[in-house]
């Protein structure tokens, strides 16, 4: 069977011809959550030749180090948060006041991220009509291929579901409650995982740590010992408050208290040596470049990064990637010639997405 894993939506309409591509190569279509909750489509530097997607690239990127920039703008860039550091709304200097709900997209956006946006000039935010109307559309593209698509839940997602998630950063104060009713209208139509094999799917991925953590837990809902059925009894966790709150625990890495992260919220240094042994996974979650995959000898098994639509390509094969469950998996011994392989196998990755 061949499987494509579409990496974050976050409100963006060229979902349509990925997924258009990827029907044409694939039997089933996983989207790995986080489908509203959109980041700033544009925004302009003083310099018009300098467009930054995000806040957040200033910092990836490094480009406080250009010597175009003042020395006041250098310094303000080397402190922008990362978008795991950016508190929730309802925490931004308490804020948030009763009404609030009633702003405009223009009067809420510049309330609340204004200081975010401290030198820059022009920056758009989608609005809640634009990107609800994206969410509706890929409910109905579930609706329509119901047996070949799969919509994962992430951490953006999550807290409109389920009352005893807490919100998580960026959370839609304004829109809450318009959310909240379209996703719970249609929660038979998401899940927290899909499984072939020893393929796992989820928003984020399944670290040994927590996996370890939480054994007695896993245990209770009935996993089998060989890990077949783990997306089934993930799935069946969220029927639970405690089990779903299992689920969305949030580690140091991205500002919780548990030891790690759980499916929606583990990070990229929590999973890429860490990944699950001896199950090959694909997530999104932690945005990256190119899609790419991890995996090591000492630790039997991979994972495979695919959250790559902030910066979509124009090649649409290159914004998704195509699992073959028939396929074996490239392991390699950090003990010889480490470096070379590891670039062999980003190298190739990075080349043909399609490739496993």
């Amino acid at each position: 069977m061949k499987i494509a894993a579409i990496g974050d939506v976050h409100g963006r309409e060229i979902w349509k011809e990925i997924a258009e591509d990827a029907s044409k190569n694939a039997d089933k279509i996983v989207f790995l959550g986080d489908y509203i909750d959109p980041y700033p489509e544009v925004i302009k530097k003083r310099n018009e030749s300098k467009i930054v997607k995000t806040y957040e690239d200033f910092r990836y990127k490094n480009w406080y180090e250009d010597d175009e920039f003042s020395d006041e703008e250098k310094e303000y860039m080397k402190n922008v948060p990362l978008e795991s550091e950016i508190e929730p709304l309802s925490e931004l200097d308490d804020d948030w006041e009763d009404g609030d709900e009633n702003l405009s997209d223009e009067e809420f956006y510049d309330k609340y991220y204004s200081k975010y946006s401290k030198f820059f000039t022009q920056y758009k935010h989608k609005t809640y009509e634009e990107t609800v109307g994206v969410l509706l559309d890929l409910i109905d593209f579930k609706k329509k291929n119901p047996d070949k698509v799969i919509l994962l839940i992430g951490n953006h997602d999550v807290h409109y579901l389920y009352d005893e998630i807490s919100s998580c950063s960026r959370y839609d104060f304004k829109n809450a409650k318009k959310y909240e009713k379209i996703y719970r209208a249609n929660k038979d139509l998401f899940q927290y995982a899909y499984q072939e094999g020893n393929h796992l799917f989820t928003h984020a991925g399944v670290c040994n740590e927590w996996y370890n953590f939480f054994d007695a837990t896993l245990d209770s809902f009935g996993l089998k010992e060989d890990n077949s059925n783990l997306g089934d009894v993930i799935n069946k966790m969220s029927t639970d408050k405690l089990g779903n709150k299992t689920i969305n625990v949030v580690g140091p890495l991205r500002g919780g208290r548990a030891t790690a992260g759980g499916p929606t919220w583990a990070d990229y240094d929590e999973t890429k040596y860490d990944y699950l042994k001896g199950m090959n996974q694909y997530v999104g979650h932690s945005k990256v470049n190119y899609i790419h995959t991890m995996s090591f000898k000492f630790n039997p098994g991979s994972i495979t990064y695919c959250d790559v639509l902030e910066d979509a390509k124009p090649n649409m094969k290159s914004n998704y990637y195509i699992v073959d469950t028939k396929t074996k998996y490239f392991l390699y011994d950090p003990s010889k010639k480490t470096q070379k392989s590891l670039a062999s196998v980003m190298n190739l990755t990075k080349n043909n997405s399609n490739l496993v």
